[in-house]
């Protein structure tokens, strides 16, 4: 996937580095602004992408 990074939106920016983390093995969940901004078709921009590592939320699971 080819995009502009001066002109691409978050959610764009959030897809590509999603699938390269993915590649390498990284599952990852988009939290914070980006959300926002995505979920609002960019009405609201938060400038930045924040992730968090998928498998916090499984760790322990068995076990709660």
């Amino acid at each position: 996937m080819d995009i502009d990074l001066k002109t691409c939106t978050e959610e764009e920016l959030w897809k590509l580095v999603a699938v390269h983390l993915k590649k390498k093995g990284i599952d990852t969940i988009l939290v914070g602004g980006a959300v926002v901004s995505i979920y609002t078709k960019g009405l609201y921009r938060s400038g930045d992408l924040d992730f968090i590592h998928a498998s916090m939320f499984v760790k322990g699971l068995e076990e709660a």
